[in-house]
């Protein structure tokens, strides 16, 4: 469960934030793919009509020499990357 395992706060109106410890980029992206597979396999209807759900995710750590407002900006291009990309996606940077 991604909830033992980070952080999870929303940060905007369908926008959250996950933050993670100790983790690499490959093993960060496996999990967010792994939840991004777990949502859309969700059972969610509206007025009686089956809707999938999709979420589209960018990554990144904090780096050497930045700061969490440096970190949030890449995450949040990668987020529009994935969105343009056509949804469903994780994107890191």
């Amino acid at each position: 469960h991604i909830g033992d395992e980070a952080f999870i706060a929303r940060y905007g109106g369908e926008e959250f934030v996950l933050v993670f410890s100790d983790i690499n980029q490959e093993n960060l992206v496996k999990k967010l793919d792994r939840l991004r597979l777990q949502v859309a396999k969700l059972p969610f209807k509206f007025k009686e009509k089956k809707v999938s759900i999709t979420i589209s995710m960018g990554a990144s750590h904090i780096k050497n020499n930045d700061n969490v407002h440096m970190a949030f900006e890449r995450a949040d291009g990668a987020l529009y990357q994935a969105k343009e990309k056509g949804k469903n996606t994780v994107i890191y940077i």
